[in-house]
């Protein structure tokens, strides 16, 4: 009797295996894959738009949606990010993937199991001028 028991967990936990290959492999896709993009140009210098986008203690007082961040902007590191979801709010930690000062900074958020509901966000410095960028 325990060997049969044993060859069914064998087999539920072979038969999970290749759900989550599989579900892997579908959030990889084209059809699963959604990019959203906005950008302005800013009158004012990169280093000046860096020092705002890194200043999370600022946060609170211009941006609605961002209550808080707390972290090391350094690749590896975690951050603790606080959102403001229509009076909910909602946490999340992402990972710091990339950073460049005055030029783009970039993370990692994952929502329940890796690889499907993952979401890479990233805000890219454009020089257009002296003091003139693009924020992606």
């Amino acid at each position: 009797m325990s060997k049969l028991i044993a060859r069914a967990a064998l087999g539920v936990l072979i038969l999970l295996a290749i759900l989550y290959i599989a579900m892997l492999v579908a959030a990889n896709t084209s059809i699963t894959q959604r990019t959203i993009q906005t950008e302005v140009t800013i009158n004012a210098t990169a280093s000046k738009v860096w020092q705002v986008l890194t200043d999370f203690e600022a946060y609170p007082q211009w941006n609605p949606f961002i209550r808080q961040i707390d972290g090391a902007i350094q690749p590896g590191q975690q951050l603790i990010i606080e959102l403001n979801l229509s009076g909910r709010t909602m946490t999340f930690n992402p990972t710091v993937l990339f950073m460049q000062p005055e030029r783009e900074l970039r993370w990692l958020g994952r929502f329940s199991i890796p690889g499907i509901f993952d979401g890479e966000h990233s805000l890219n410095i454009e020089p257009l001028g002296a003091n003139r960028v693009r924020l992606i």
